[in-house]
């Protein structure tokens, strides 16, 4: 049950790191900014590939974010930028979001110990990824 229930929350914290920049991606005219964001999304898609692929060789069903919370997460994104769209605002957003996708990778580590050592190395790789998402987007809020 830990494998199942830890591959799931690998896929959705992915699926929710990539909705976000998906989001935001389109609110910057940031080239450099754009290009970071680019290359995350491209490093969470290369990670949920490999969610998918272990997941499909134990016969995980991996569930996505309900529609529920993707909307919720679009419309804070379009609220949260009426009025400011600035670079440093856009990093800000991905910091809070990378935050807790950290979180969410430490709260795993306690909750799913004993899960099969595939899938905590899988854990260990996306906590270094968010970590290091976090210190390339911090450079952005000197503005």
């Amino acid at each position: 049950m830990d494998n199942k229930e830890l591959l799931i929350s690998l896929y959705q914290n992915t699926s929710t790191g990539m909705q976000s920049i998906n989001d935001l991606v389109k609110k910057t005219e940031d080239k450099k900014f754009k290009e970071l964001l680019n290359a995350q999304y491209k490093r969470y898609d290369n990670f949920q590939a490999k969610v998918e692929k272990l997941a499909h060789s134990q016969q995980v069903e991996l569930k996505d974010n309900n529609w529920f919370e993707k909307a919720k997460l679009w419309s804070s994104v379009q609220m949260s930028t009426l009025t400011d769209n600035s670079t440093r605002h856009l990093a800000e957003l991905m910091l809070v979001g990378t935050v807790m996708g950290t979180l969410t990778c430490y709260k795993n580590k306690i909750d799913y110990k004993d899960a099969d050592e595939t899938s905590l190395k899988l854990l260990a790789e996306l906590e270094t990824m968010e970590e290091n998402n976090f210190d390339e987007l911090k450079k952005y809020l000197k503005g």
